[in-house]
């Protein structure tokens, strides 16, 4: 390896560090007096939830849907929160996870019940209650110290997708300190 290829790799490096840690900032720092930045992951869904009749339909289809991923198939138990302050209860259902933690949760707007997305993640963090439809960031790990963040937006039709950052791995195992402790989980609306 020659000095400018040594150099090339560390600035790659460098600005994988600086997305990482920024992309972390702004999940933590977003919390504010309007609204505090909600994390949870599996342990945090309630089986004894009651979803009204719509969600539970929603749920049944999209089940079928995505019944063929991951090792665990769930559909059974929900964390809810309000996304928006004028909103009724959105509805975050684990349908399947795999082996790394990650899961495949539907989100399931109640009113009317509908769904506006699905995610992946072991950990899904959102500043809810505001006025308008908050970005969804959410924690994949990929097992072995290493993860990303995906950040979903709002558009017409739901939740999609717009960016994606490698999470360096010192990151992932303070982020990893949620993934089975229930003192992490916000309360449910």
């Amino acid at each position: 390896m020659n000095i400018r290829e040594f150099l090339v790799g560390r600035r790659r490096v460098g600005r994988r560090l600086v997305a990482t840690v920024v992309t972390l900032m702004t999940i933590v720092v977003s919390a504010s007096p309007s609204g505090a930045v909600a994390t949870f992951g599996f342990t945090c869904a309630n089986p004894k939830a009651s979803l009204p009749a719509g969600v539970k339909q929603v749920v049944s289809e999209l089940m079928v849907k995505y019944r063929d991923e991951g090792v665990a198939k769930w559909g059974d138990r929900a964390m809810s929160l309000r996304l928006r302050r004028s909103d009724g209860p959105t509805y975050f259902v684990p349908l399947s996870c795999g082996a790394t933690g990650n899961c495949t949760w539907a989100m399931v707007a109640s009113s009317p019940a509908r769904s506006i997305g699905v995610v992946i993640g072991a950990l899904i963090f959102v500043k809810a209650g505001g006025s308008e439809w908050p970005a969804i960031n959410a924690f994949t790990t990929s097992g072995a110290g290493e993860g990303t963040i995906e950040t979903l937006e709002f558009s017409s039709d739901g939740y999609h997708p717009k960016k994606s950052v490698p999470v360096e791995p010192g990151l992932v195992g303070t982020l990893g300190r949620c993934l089975d402790n229930q003192s992490c989980c916000p309360p449910a609306t």
